[in-house]
């Protein structure tokens, strides 16, 4: 990625998000997606899955860690309409847009067309 220097790069890592035994998401979940930045040369952006369950519940995520590779969404391609997996709750979407919209990150909108 280094080498081709794109204006815009954002990649894809969905792994298994972690909680720890009282049920509440485990922190700094997000090690694998900084190492995998890292070692593109810190020139690609990645979804930040954390942030989404993290907006469904409502503690921090990647924008902590890494804020410009961090592309905060409320559904993707997998994860909304298309595939149905793990979807943003419906009633609470404008509210996940408005958070996304107004906070640090890089805001990413899907479109259902």
């Amino acid at each position: 990625m280094a080498n081709a220097k794109p204006n815009f790069a954002v990649g894809e890592i969905w792994n298994t998000l972690a909680y720890g035994s009282d049920g509440k998401p485990v922190y700094n979940r997000d090690g694998h997606l900084v190492k995998w930045i890292q070692a593109a040369g810190g020139c690609v952006t990645a979804f930040d899955f954390t942030t989404k369950e993290i907006l469904q519940t409502a503690i921090p995520g990647m924008i902590g860690l890494r804020l410009g590779n961090a592309v905060t969404f409320i559904d993707n391609h997998d994860t909304g309409f298309t595939q149905n997996l793990w979807p943003f709750p419906p009633d609470k979407v404008i509210q996940g847009y408005v958070y996304i919209l107004t906070h640090l990150g890089i805001p990413s909108i899907m479109n259902k067309k």
